[in-house]
């Protein structure tokens, strides 16, 4: 399991998170990383002969490092002796791009889950700037639970799986799905919520998903609701949701921060952690 840490309230609470998800699903490893990219200021830059700027010697790199270092070692330290458990803590931090950063240590390390937090809602920060947690599920295949600020961690029992009916065959990942509820133990619920009424396409996307998970014990649900996220979200709270599961679509969702996408409202306004999963690979 990896968590990307930036030291901020969001990434400590996604920490405590990820620890006890771990032991729920029996993990054997929790990777701490830290990417950093170190602030450059404009008056102290000078440009090349070749018209590059020359920033080096700005900054020590070896002590932003080790100071990294240092604060991840605390944050291993806490979470061992507040926990007192047997699952292995690493540290990595390093100069590097956080997104690229993550895609690369998921190659290497063989990572099987991301836990990452997000910063409460706020204009700035989700029509504009965007999140970190966001732009590292567009960019890796691994799956990545998004953390709100807010949430605190419960034993995963109940999940809510929300889907589209639009050509699962293709694009439910199957596989990860099953292998989540195998992990936590957890009872499923599959929500379909549309503007319009439901359509004979939409029963027979249903039909096809049952006989997709015709092994796994689920509900079904189906609700016609102009606001995608308050019938989510009105749904997980009458029904205990612990975990809510969505699929990021390849259109829309990672188009751009100004496209209206379903899970990035979910992700920003939601009390409860979400996981993306990516669509099934075909």
């Amino acid at each position: 399991m990896l968590v990307p840490v930036d030291y901020s309230e969001a990434a400590k609470n996604a920490l405590y998170y990820a620890v006890g998800f771990a032991r729920q699903i029996g993990a054997d490893k929790i990777i701490l990383y830290n990417a950093f990219q170190p602030p450059v200021p404009a008056d102290t830059m000078s440009i090349t002969t070749d018209g590059n700027f020359n920033t080096l010697g700005l900054y020590d790199m070896e002590s932003i490092t080790d100071g990294n270092k240092v604060h991840l070692e605390r944050l291993k330290q806490e979470i061992k002796e507040a926990y007192n458990s047997d699952i292995a803590v690493e540290t990595i931090s390093e100069f590097n791009m956080l997104s690229e950063g993550v895609a690369a240590i998921c190659q290497s390390q063989n990572i099987a889950l991301i836990v990452m937090g997000i910063s409460e809602a706020g204009g700035l920060t989700e029509t504009l700037v965007g999140s970190n947690s966001l732009d590292v599920a567009k960019h890796v295949t691994t799956p990545v639970i998004i953390v709100p600020h807010n949430a605190t961690y419960q034993p995963i029992q109940q999940i809510l799986f929300t889907c589209d009916y639009k050509n699962v065959t293709a694009t439910v990942p199957v596989t990860l799905l099953k292998n989540t509820l195998s992990a936590t133990g957890a009872h499923l619920h599959i929500l379909h919520v549309d503007a319009d009424t439901e359509t004979n396409e939409h029963l027979q996307q249903a039909a096809v998903l049952k006989g997709l998970l015709q092994d796994v014990p689920a509900d079904y649900y189906s609700i016609q609701h102009n606001d995608f996220k308050e019938a989510v979200n009105t749904f997980a709270t009458q029904h205990n949701i612990d975990l809510i599961i969505a699929i990021p679509k390849k259109h829309g969702f990672f188009e751009g921060l100004f496209h209206h996408s379903h899970t990035k409202a979910l992700a920003f306004h939601s009390s409860i952690p979400l996981l993306l999963i990516h669509e099934e690979e075909v």
